[in-house]
């Protein structure tokens, strides 16, 4: 019996965990609202390179508010569950910037991955995509 609760407990513990940050209440709104929000990355893909298995890597993004009205992550969706995320702000004033942090466990994972991840803004555009790769070994 201990070896079974042993078991799910590590099971539990390195599974992926589902993402308990979502943006406030107030961050979100009528996606047909128009605004004069716009976003710049500083990069839409990082490539990992050759990763070991079972190892937590994590990608930096930096965002930057180029428009004139406050920018607003309304949703974060990553493809697949093992990527959690962490967003510094889900508001972002004019000219200001924002980091979102990507965490890829590859617990179970071998050769090429792809994850993606999609941010839902208040912009024209609405839907951003943000890719990882690495190969795992």
């Amino acid at each position: 019996m201990k070896f079974l609760v042993l078991v799910v407990a590590t099971f539990f513990l390195f599974s992926c965990v589902q993402n308990s940050q979502k943006p406030e209440a107030d961050a979100i709104q009528n996606i047909n609202t128009q605004s004069n929000a716009e976003i710049q990355f500083d990069k839409e893909k990082v490539d990992f390179g050759i990763i070991p298995q079972d190892t937590l890597v994590t990608a930096l993004y930096q965002i930057k508010n180029t428009g004139s009205d406050t920018l607003k992550i309304t949703d974060i969706q990553p493809d697949c569950s093992c990527t959690s995320f962490y967003v510094s702000k889900f508001k972002i004033a004019p000219n200001d910037t924002a980091l979102v942090q990507l965490n890829i466990n590859t617990f179970h994972k071998h050769g090429n991955i792809e994850q993606y991840t999609v941010l839902v803004t208040n912009t024209k555009k609405k839907f951003y995509s943000l890719k990882n790769t690495a190969i795992v070994n």
